[in-house]
Parts: structure tokens; C-alpha cells; sequence
């Protein structure tokens, strides 16, 4: 029997990862949904009935010693992520745990030398990267046999006057250095700050990159704007790629992916509605992370992968002006 546990059942693991989760054991009937955690018991006897898991806890350190998972989610908030991460870890059990890992570079590579060091396995739920319409997308940039030498990606919200956005624009960072498959060598940033209702103060970020293997990106988060979107336009020598990707309460659902060259559209991708967990990546990142497992696949953590995204995001925070590698 294949068991999970989850730490942490507030939005995130509401939202996205107990529907994933309750999916998985569905199409996979050895798996157990062994038990979840939360301080607040309340919350935890609604994720159970909710979403399936056996048994419930208000301490994560008591549920896996008693249950012994083969999978742990680590879903805390972002000020509690490389503590509770790494402890597990020490443990000896393998993490996927919400982005970002940690809200400094140090603390990324905390989390990934303590998987290397304890033999285990260690994501991080940057689920833009399973999104099926950005994987199709990755794939027809192959196809084509261009190297990409620009990309502009958008990100809009309604009303995120949050104190740190750069939590959410860390998806904007990866997804980007994901698709060009080329590290950032440098970053410069804008800040637009403006007056929200209610005496509420926002800010819109901008980033202008180039990469390290000479591609160029533009990046926009305009965190109080007329719609909910994520959009991502990349160019090569003679093609061009429109992605709409799909995203909660956002205007382009399903989503969309057009690619383009001689002037005109070759192919366009409409997504599925299926449900928003699977469409938005939810389900193919935990699968994927699962499957590995199962299949006894060595070790390893992709949060090293994920450090520069972290320290870009983290140079947001503090208002830089700039970030070099």
C-alpha cells in the first residue's frame, strides 16, 4: 500500500492538492490517504471528510511516526516552509511541499542539501510546470528546431494588494526560465506603486532579463487590473507561440496555445475543462512526484533547480534595482 499524508489544509491544499490527492487514490486503488495535519482541528476533520484521508492530527511530528508515509505534502505558510520541510526530511521521508521553498536562496538550498544528504526526495509544487498546455507548448518550441529568443509573459489580477506578491510571481520567474530551458544572467526591475480603494496601497512589478544564452524576456505582474490572466508569448527565428493558460476565476479558461510562422497559425490547442486541479498542473505534478516513488527511482531534489526563481522573487521583495547571477 502506497501512503500519503499532507501537512497543512488551508487553501492551497484545499484547492488544489486534497482534490489531486483524492483523484490519485481513486486511479490508483493501492494507495492509502493515510492521514492529515493541522493546527486547527476543525480544519483537519473537513479536509477528511472532504477529501478521504483516514485519520487526522494536530501534530505532524505524532502522525508520522505513527503512519510512516511514502509521500508527505508539506503545505504550511511560506514563513514555516523550509523549517517544517527540512524536518521531515531529517526524518527520512520524501516532500513535496507548496512553493516557494523558503523565502531566501539560503533557505532553498537548506531544503535540497537535506534531501541530498538524507537520501529522500524533495519537489517543489511549481505546478505551472505541469500544466498541459505549457508542456505542449515546450514541445512545439522543440519541434520547430529554434532556439527561443524572446519571451513576454503577463500576469494580472484583481485586487492582490497582498503584503508579499512575490510568492505568486515566483510562478511567473520559473515558468519562464522553464520554457526558454536557459538560466537568467541578469534582471532589472520596475515598481509602479499606486493607491488602492480603501486606502489600500498596491504595486505592479516589471521585469526586464536576459539569459545565458542570449534570449531576452520581458515580465509584467499588475497585481490590480480589469481580469484574472496568465499569458505567455515566445518567439523563435520564424515562429511564434500564443499560450492562454488556464488559471482560477481567469478569463481565458480553458486555456489556449497558437503557434504561428509564414504569417499565419499552423495549429491552435484548445484545453479541456476536465477540472481547474488538473488542468492548472495540481494532479500531473503530485502523479509525477508519486509514480517516481513507486517506481523506485533514486533520489534526488529539483529545489536546486528552483533557487534562482527564489532569489529573483526575493530581490523583488526588497525593492532591487537589480539581480546579477
Amino acid at each position: 500500500m502506497f501512503k500519503i499524508c499532507l501537512i497543512g489544509c488551508g487553501n492551497m491544499a484545499y484547492s488544489g492538492h486534497g482534490p489531486s490527492c483524492r483523484i490519485y487514490a481513486e486511479r490508483y486503488p493501492d494507495t492509502e490517504l493515510a492521514a492529515c495535519c493541522d493546527l486547527r482541528e476543525e480544519r483537519v476533520a473537513l479536509f477528511q471528510r472532504e477529501f478521504g484521508f483516514k485519520r487526522g492530527y494536530s501534530d505532524y511530528h505524532a502522525m508520522l511516526n505513527a503512519e510512516k508515509p511514502d509521500a508527505v505534502l508539506v503545505l504550511t505558510p511560506v514563513h514555516l516552509t523550509a523549517e517544517v520541510s527540512i524536518d521531515v526530511l531529517r526524518m527520512g521521508y520524501n516532500v513535496i511541499l507548496e512553493k516557494p521553498p523558503g523565502v531566501s536562496v539560503e533557505e532553498a538550498m537548506a531544503i535540497h542539501n537535506c534531501a541530498v544528504e538524507n537520501g529522500v526526495h524533495a519537489r517543489v509544487a511549481l505546478n505551472r510546470r505541469y500544466i498541459p498546455l505549457l508542456r505542449t507548448l515546450k514541445e512545439e518550441i522543440a519541434a520547430c528546431g529554434q532556439k527561443p529568443m524572446f519571451a513576454d509573459c503577463q500576469f494580472l489580477r484583481v485586487g492582490r494588494t497582498d503584503a508579499d506578491f512575490c510568492t505568486t510571481a515566483i510562478h511567473a520567474i520559473d515558468s519562464v526560465r522553464y520554457i526558454l530551458e536557459q538560466d537568467y544572467s541578469e534582471a532589472r526591475f520596475d515598481y509602479q506603486d499606486y493607491a488602492y480603494k480603501n486606502d489600500r496601497q498596491g504595486t505592479n512589478f516589471h521585469i526586464r532579463a536576459l539569459y545565458e544564452e542570449g534570449a531576452v524576456s520581458n515580465i509584467s505582474f499588475l497585481t490590480s487590473s480589469g481580469c484574472v490572466v496568465e499569458r505567455i508569448f515566445v518567439s523563435c527565428t520564424d515562429y511564434a507561440f500564443f499560450l492562454e493558460m488556464p488559471v482560477w476565476n481567469g478569463m481565458d479558461m480553458p486555456g489556449r496555445l497558437v503557434c504561428a510562422t509564414a504569417g499565419k497559425a499552423y495549429k491552435e490547442i484548445i484545453g479541456t475543462l476536465d477540472t481547474m486541479y488538473e488542468s492548472s498542473g495540481f494532479y500531473g505534478e503530485s502523479e509525477c512526484f508519486f509514480n517516481e516513488i513507486r517506481a523506485g527511482v533514486a533520489p534526488y531534489s529539483d529545489v536546486a533547480g528552483s533557487a534562482q526563481a527564489v532569489a529573483i522573487a526575493d530581490a523583488m521583495r526588497h525593492r532591487e534595482k537589480e539581480y546579477r547571477k
